[in-house]
């Protein structure tokens, strides 16, 4: 537990009961100072977004309501015109959990790499890049996606070495790599790194803010300020923007470092 909430092994998070939550939220506002946010403009919300970036190692960071849609516009992002290809694992959540919206809302078609257990090979990688860029009208491989751990493989997590060849090799190949990093503390910990070092070799990644964590919902998005330069107008123009972000933002505030720290104990004991 860390700051009172218990992250149960066994699912992603419990959600708190009602009552749980308000005074969770009650303790947070006071991090969020005397003005809220209008839609996401406001100190708050600035504040738990630079917090983000801090901590996973990036330039920028922006909150999200849901996940779906901060991993949507990330690939929409990293690739270009002519590589509206994103390769994923099979079992990936962007390729089976979000209803085709990487191809009816963003104009994507996910290619499914050969896997190799819940990861894929950097010679596969390497192999599914190129063969997109053979055909008669260019469409190539814009961005890959590793998920670690696999919650559709119970959990299991990417090899770090195996992950970290597919990430070299899609880079080599001048293809961009995207983190879906819902169960982020947890795929460092086991790696043995620092959260910075392992969103390190990414382009973008994202963050679940409730999985494993303990904070009640949310989503962010980081890298490079250019790569999230006005993503703000995106994120309304696909229906994701709330009038007031600033729950969710004094929720990061209050919460989400001392979530973070506690992943290298709980390992430990089960080690």
């Amino acid at each position: 537990a860390a700051g009172g909430t218990m992250i149960h092994l066994d699912t992603d998070s419990d959600a708190p009961a009602p009552a749980e939550y308000a005074a969770r939220l009650a303790a947070a506002a006071q991090l969020a100072g005397a003005a809220a946010d209008k839609y996401g403009e406001g100190d708050v919300v600035r504040a738990a977004e630079a917090l983000v970036a801090r901590l996973l190692g990036k330039e920028r960071a922006v909150l999200f309501a849901t996940g779906t849609l901060a991993n949507l516009l990330a690939l929409d992002r990293l690739c270009p015109r002519f590589a509206r290809r994103v390769l994923v694992h099979p079992d990936s959540h962007v390729l089976a959990d979000t209803g085709d919206g990487a191809a009816s809302v963003m104009g994507l078609t996910l290619v499914a790499v050969e896997p190799a257990g819940p990861g894929y090979t950097a010679e596969a990688t390497r192999a599914a890049i190129r063969a997109s860029r053979i055909g008669r009208v260019r469409q190539g491989i814009g961005a890959i996606v590793v998920e670690t751990p696999v919650r559709r493989g119970f959990n299991e997590l990417f090899p770090v070495a195996t992950m970290d060849g597919a990430v070299a090799a899609a880079r080599a190949e001048g293809v961009a790599t995207h983190l879906d990093g819902a169960r982020l503390p947890v795929a460092a910990q086991a790696a043995g790194r620092g959260v910075a070092d392992f969103c390190a070799p990414f382009d973008s990644v994202y963050l679940s803010l409730w999985k494993m964590l303990g904070l009640p919902f949310g989503a962010a998005l980081a890298g490079s300020a250019a790569m999230l330069a006005d993503i703000e107008h995106d994120r309304r123009r696909h229906g994701g923007a709330l009038p007031q972000l600033w729950p969710l933002a004094a929720m990061v505030l209050a919460r989400l470092e001392a979530a973070f720290a506690q992943w290298p104990e709980i390992l430990a004991r089960l080690a």
